[in-house]
């Protein structure tokens, strides 16, 4: 059984605090934790192409680190304009502080 902390939670906000540096767009990170995974939902703006795929292999490592993580990026490109991104998210989840 894969036990989190807050402080693995609080690590991965920060790497993606990091990588949010170099990318514009950002909108927010959720997570929804559970006894034996982790879910993420990163919401971003239309963003170029090259800069989502640097979020997605973010989301790889993090899956190839941990199988229990589960890594979603919810962008703008494939939505109608003006959907609620943040509602697709379950309710329960946790928005994790991005600068």
């Amino acid at each position: 059984m894969v036990t989190r902390t807050r402080v693995d939670i609080e690590a991965i906000a920060r790497l993606f605090d990091t990588v949010q540096h170099g990318v514009a767009g950002i909108r927010e990170l959720r997570a929804l934790q559970s006894d034996k995974s982790l879910e993420l939902w990163l919401i971003t703006d239309d963003i170029d192409i090259d800069d989502e795929r640097r979020l997605y292999q973010v989301g790889v490592d993090l899956m190839s680190d941990d199988p229990s993580i589960d890594f979603h990026v919810l962008s703008a490109r494939y939505f109608v304009p003006g959907t609620n991104l943040s509602a697709l998210v379950p309710a329960d989840a946790e928005r994790l502080p991005l600068k």
